[in-house]
């Protein structure tokens, strides 16, 4: 590689760190801290150097817009502790088999050569950052330096758990890799596939299909009495988040707490079918006549404890006239007990029914071309049942269809009642859509849960197809439901 072309990539990472600071000095406004008007001025400063340096290599023009970023993520740092070395070693030589080219110190330094600024050099030339997280890597100033230097530059940081540790601040609220509970080969290649630009990421599929489904193309067909009218949500790319101006010019006035919904990102999923309706008070009465809050098969433990502990037979509003009508949503349910509903279903049916993870939800809601609201990025409150309407309750499912619809013809994906998903508060993005939110470890415990959608109770911002909501899992309310996916689906 030449200076060019080193200088070139200084340059496009200059100018990513550069946005990302701005952007942070728009929400802070007149608040803004000093050190991040330092940070720009000094980030400023080096890109007028590097540019007058790139103007003087063989008469090349200054670079005045970012050129364009390879979206194949070809180098990865490696950040660690020499006490995990083996390790490391092992990493690095299956991620070159897997077409990534990491850098680590001890393969890349050479006699002579300034470390500091070598290693500085290697993280602007990086996509992704891997740290390994252990007892020593934790305690390490290095460390700790080299992954805060990347996220300030804007470095796709990727924790990778090695040995059991106390996680470091900042590194607590991302989703680490296993490597110490979990088998090796299979958490390596859900790295790999992480570490693949999202527009190109593609699950493998199973080596065999479910026995419930035929090997062709995914139609629907119900086979049991209690299943619902389920929608194919065909597998393709998407946009996960929100934009700014996108809102603003639909006159949605941003909110430092938006924050939560950004990066505004594109993300792939396969194949899987969702309700087209919330479930209803009909289809839950199923559950309940069935013995669905007797059989602890279909809770999770913490559920089943809160099940005993507050003797849960039945929603909380179950008995009230106003929330039990057949075709209104099922409201006063918690998450553990929607959780028990598709456990429950799953059985009966054969069929892997469960709760939508967020992006799945969102996906279903805002379309490939993720729009604001389900049918488009123009408020109209006649399309829904939200605060404006004045309703005061629930109202039938699809009561607002076709109008209402989304993309795919799902119907009361924005307001009606709010949506419990799968997904723990607060999954970071950009979102990791290899993560398998449907296992025993991740619906275990209590952590708090997130809810999509709004409700009859919401205005506008709140049924928004990106706002993200959460509550505890044993909450219930007047205005909680959900809503339920079958995946995966055999192509």
């Amino acid at each position: 590689m030449s200076r060019r072309d080193d200088v070139q990539r200084l340059i496009a990472n200059h100018q990513r760190r550069l946005q990302k600071l701005k952007e942070q000095q728009a929400i802070f406004g007149p608040h803004t801290p000093p050190y991040i008007s330092i940070e720009i001025e000094d980030t400023e400063a080096e890109l007028e150097r590097l540019q007058t340096e790139l103007a003087g290599l063989k008469g090349t023009p200054p670079v005045t817009e970012m050129p364009p970023v390879s979206p194949v993520a070809s180098q990865v740092f490696l950040a660690y502790s020499r006490r995990d070395l083996e390790f490391v070693q092992t990493l690095a030589a299956d991620l070159e088999r897997g077409g990534f080219a990491p850098w680590w110190d001890l393969s890349k330094l050479q006699g002579g050569q300034n470390w500091v600024r070598q290693i500085t050099a290697a993280l602007d030339e990086s996509r992704h950052c891997l740290v390994v997280l252990s007892p020593d890597s934790v305690k390490s100033d290095w460390v700790l330096e080299e992954y805060t230097y990347a996220r300030q530059i804007g470095v796709d940081i990727i924790p990778l758990l090695y040995r059991e540790c106390r996680l470091p601040l900042g590194l607590n609220t991302l989703h680490y890799f296993d490597f110490c509970r979990n088998e090796y080969a299979p958490t390596l290649s859900q790295l790999l596939l992480r570490l693949q630009p999202p527009e190109q990421r593609r699950p493998p599929a199973p080596l065999v299909p479910p026995s419930w489904v035929e090997a062709t193309s995914p139609i629907w067909t119900k086979r049991h009495p209690a299943e619902p009218d389920m929608v194919l949500i065909p597998a393709g790319e998407f946009w996960l988040g929100s934009d700014r101006r996108q809102l603003e010019k639909a006159g949605v006035a941003w909110e430092d707490w938006m924050e939560r919904e950004t990066p505004r990102h594109q993300l792939y999923l396969p194949d899987y079918f969702m309700a087209r309706y919330p479930v209803t008070n009909a289809a839950y009465g199923r559950f309940i006549r069935d013995g669905g809050y007797n059989q602890p098969e279909f809770w999770t433990q913490t559920g089943w404890q809160r099940r005993e502990e507050e003797k849960w037979t039945q929603p909380r509003l179950w008995a009230d006239e106003k929330w039990n009508q057949p075709d209104c949503p099922v409201v006063g349910v918690s998450w553990y007990e929607a959780v028990a509903y598709c456990g429950w279903l799953a059985r009966i049916t054969s069929r892997p029914y469960r709760l939508p993870g967020e992006a799945e939800w969102e996906k279903a809601a805002g379309g490939p071309d993720g729009r604001i609201w389900p049918w488009g990025n123009t408020w109209q409150p006649e399309r829904c049942n939200t605060r404006e309407k004045g309703s005061g309750r629930t109202t039938p499912v699809g009561q607002y269809s076709p109008q209402g619809d989304s993309k795919y013809g799902l119907a009361d994906m924005a307001g009606n009642v709010w949506e419990w998903c799968a997904t723990r508060w607060l999954k970071s993005y950009p979102y990791d859509v290899t993560e398998n939110e449907w296992t025993g470890d991740y619906l275990a415990g209590d952590a708090s849960r997130m809810l999509r959608g709004g409700s009859w109770f919401d205005v506008p911002r709140f049924a928004r197809v990106s706002y993200r909501n959460s509550y505890h899992p044993d909450d219930f309310g007047y205005d909680f439901g959900f809503r339920i996916i079958v995946a995966p689906v055999w192509p």
